[in-house]
């Protein structure tokens, strides 16, 4: 049991930080016992045994993080953290993709996002053959990331650059993402449009024509 009558010094010492500068100096006065106040040194010599019996008070922290609970193995957790950085990934080519957007005719290059470059997100060339899932893109099937960054690209960075991020109406901005995403942004044209080619019955600009071409897919 510890000396119920520590000096003066122990009794301030309150709280989870004091309790880990007690521990330092526990193990301070383990390694080199001469180093530390003589008062100290007195304390420890009649306390060591409670010492040593006593569990770590180091707090947590991002540096210093509990061991994952629950039944999930470190594994599993790494792989759902890799998981989460996909998915921003995919999120960065939705918000940034139409800033590189083949738009000019001149053919001239375009600023370099660093957001949609995988390495941005910890995404390196080991990860490339990895499947993840997309669910948002392709419900029930697991892609590489390899085919799911070129996805992205035919997507959002070709010769149609899509600004829709912004749109507050989730149900819009959802129907805009799933129509694009789902054909890459490629025109599927149905049998009534085919029978329209070569024949001059409309002419539309602007977000009529934007309707019209999601519509006929």
């Amino acid at each position: 049991m510890i000396n119920e009558r520590p000096n003066e010094e122990f009794e301030d010492l309150q709280g989870i930080d004091n309790l880990t500068y007690l521990e330092s100096l526990f193990e301070q006065y383990r390694r080199e016992p001469e180093t530390i106040p003589e008062r100290w040194q007195e304390f420890f010599r009649q306390n060591a045994e409670d010492f040593q019996a006593s569990p770590s008070v180091k707090p947590f922290s991002i540096f210093n993080p509990p061991a994952p609970s629950g039944g999930i193995t470190q594994s599993e957790a790494s792989r759902m953290a890799l998981q989460g950085r996909v998915d921003q990934f995919i999120r960065a080519y939705r918000v940034r993709g139409h800033n590189q957007a083949k738009l000019d005719p001149l053919g001239l290059p375009r600023p370099v996002i660093p957001e949609l470059d995988p390495a941005y997100h910890g995404l390196t060339d080991e990860h490339m053959d990895m499947h993840f899932s997309c669910d948002s893109i392709k419900p029930g099937v697991l892609l590489s990331l390899r085919a799911l960054h070129q996805s992205l690209l035919n997507t959002y960075c070709r010769s149609i650059g899509v600004q829709f991020m912004h749109i507050d109406d989730l149900a819009v901005r959802q129907w805009l993402q799933q129509r694009m995403e789902s054909c890459e942004n490629r025109l599927i044209i149905s049998l009534f449009a085919k029978s329209l080619l070569g024949r001059k019955v409309f002419l539309l600009k602007g977000p009529k024509a934007l309707s019209l071409y999601l519509t006929l897919r």
